[in-house]
């Protein structure tokens, strides 16, 4: 009977847990909030940030109904998902970003300035070459814009992830199909405020890499992470790169098995490791896992 009643106080103590968890976490999820964005014709979302004002900024693409075309799409909202503006970027607003029918403009990265206004990383097509460039747009508080760059050459260039410097300027990590070793390279720029290039590096090996996210480390350097086909195995493996603040390789190191291994996110810890996150098809129960 003894057990049975300290078994019993257990389980109510658990309950009692639950029970204030649930209120506590319910004082915290009345902002919570499901939206959809977008038109009929297709739309996708890339990257999402919290803003100085508590709200949010996503960004992605829409398709343009009946130019068989997309556009770079930023939506601000305030706290509970609700819209506050929306801007489109791309060949209806910017020449800088002059799209073709069938290719379009895609932004897949954002970050809030220090002076509340936006950076975007996008895909850009156009200037009568029949490949993309990096093509970067820089924002006001009011999302109207201030400048835009494209870079890159006759070949696919592509900006994945954005890093915003002490200086105000940027470093942006993609890749490229223009430049460096192989078929595909991974593609560092380093712009100042105004969109100046200050030096750009392309790291890879013969066959295909991509920089999928680059962070800033504890020691004023870069940390990338993405996947390459060019060491080890002929599959994918993942790809770590420490970097200097001038773009210099520290250390690399690649990660996987027999099959496709990517590498899609990177955080450095406390302890001064670092965390990655990707998906893997050599490793767990099925064709691919987290």
């Amino acid at each position: 009977m003894k057990r049975k009643s300290t078994i019993n106080l257990c389980l109510q103590f658990v309950f009692a847990v639950a029970f204030l968890l649930l209120q506590v976490g319910s004082g915290y999820s009345q902002n919570a909030f499901l939206n959809t964005f977008g038109n009929g014709d297709g739309s996708d979302a890339n990257a999402v940030i919290l803003t100085s004002d508590g709200g949010y900024a996503v960004t992605g693409w829409y398709d343009v109904q009946g130019a068989f075309t997309e556009e770079c799409y930023l939506i601000k909202t305030d706290e509970f998902g609700d819209t506050i503006w929306t801007r489109t970027f791309g060949e209806t607003l910017d020449s800088n970003a002059n799209g073709r029918d069938g290719s379009g403009n895609k932004a897949y990265d954002l970050v809030q300035t220090f002076d509340g206004g936006y950076f975007m990383v996008d895909e850009a097509n156009g200037f009568g070459v029949p490949a993309s460039d990096v093509y970067v747009v820089r924002l006001d508080a009011n999302a109207e814009i201030m400048w835009s760059r494209t870079f890159g050459g006759i070949e696919s260039d592509h900006a994945q992830s954005v890093l915003q410097l002490p200086d105000s300027g940027f470093v942006i990590g993609g890749y490229t199909e223009s430049y460096g070793a192989g078929i595909r390279d991974i593609y560092l720029l380093r712009i100042d405020k105004n969109g100046e290039l200050e030096w750009s590096k392309t790291i890879g090996g013969t066959s295909l890499e991509s920089a999928t996210e680059i962070k800033a480390t504890a020691d004023g350097g870069f940390v990338a992470v993405g996947y390459s086909f060019s060491f080890g195995a002929i599959s994918a493996e993942v790809y770590l790169l420490k970097m200097t603040s001038a773009g210099s390789i520290e250390w690399e190191r690649t990660y996987g098995g027999p099959m496709n291994d990517y590498g899609y996110s990177v955080r450095q810890c406390t302890d001064g490791g670092y965390v990655v996150g990707g998906s893997t098809g050599s490793f767990g129960a099925g064709l691919d896992d987290m």
